[in-house]
């Protein structure tokens, strides 16, 4: 598991765009981004995608939407304790 977090986000959406024969151009018609913003993603050239980016993708790619947030590095059992720890505050 560890060997497929070390992909990072934009070379897991890169191969997954690849395993489903879409181009980039497709992938970004499909989640209303631009072909620039996604192949920066992709390139790790932009760190941090908005969370609706992050969201649409995960949709169009058929991935967890928390799958794309912890290859962004988020650590999603931190995220899930908190949400958890606040409902009952």
């Amino acid at each position: 598991m560890q060997d497929f977090m070390e992909l990072g986000l934009g070379n897991y959406i890169r191969k997954k765009r690849k395993s489903l024969n879409l181009s980039i151009t497709e992938l970004a018609n499909m989640v209303s981004i631009s072909e620039s913003t996604l192949s920066k993603i992709e390139n790790n050239k932009i760190r941090q995608p908005k969370a609706v980016y992050i969201f649409r993708l995960s949709k169009a790619l058929n991935v967890s939407y928390e799958l794309l947030l912890e290859l962004q590095g988020f650590d999603m059992e931190y995220i899930k304790y908190r949400d958890r720890r606040d409902n009952y505050r």
